[in-house]
């Protein structure tokens, strides 16, 4: 098999079955946790994700390689709803680290500030003003605004 190099500019050949099965298991493994590691590079806590979406985008991953699909990208979720939760972080983004705590306090929560940011985003994602706004938004740039849960 021909592998291409990119710093080289070219191909080189490898000789698969020469390797032996120990190798071959590592690169496979390797490769495998490679390009499902890829699927999350924009996600992670810290952005607000949790670790059930990527669990879910890890598992989208799978599924498109099982249908024999190299890549999902653009399918894998649902683009109101990954609209929506940009809307609710430039909303949250928008409050005072101040007025974050404030709210955290009046709550009486005992949490991170991020933990505290990333509930407050999960909340907003999810009201019908904002999904509403997030259909707008993408109808208007010619966006695609499929309902994956009325296919479902």
């Amino acid at each position: 098999m021909d592998i291409f190099i990119k710093k080289l500019g070219h191909a080189v050949a490898v000789d698969w079955a020469a390797l032996p099965p120990a190798i071959q298991a590592q690169v496979i493994d390797y490769g495998l946790k490679q390009k499902l590691s890829d699927g999350l590079s924009e996600m992670s806590v810290a952005k607000g994700n949790t670790v059930e979406e990527m669990n879910f985008a890890v598992g989208e991953a799978i599924a498109a390689l099982v249908a024999g699909e190299w890549s999902a990208r653009g399918r894998t979720a649902d683009p109101v709803a990954a609209r929506a939760k940009a809307i609710a972080k430039a909303t949250v983004a928008r409050y005072t680290r101040a007025a974050l705590i404030a709210a955290m306090k009046a709550k009486g929560l005992d949490i991170s500030l991020d933990d505290f940011k990333a509930m407050i985003v999960r909340a907003l994602s999810v009201t019908p003003a904002t999904i509403a706004k997030a259909k707008e938004q993408l109808e208007a740039e010619g966006g695609e605004t499929v309902d994956l849960d009325g296919l479902l």
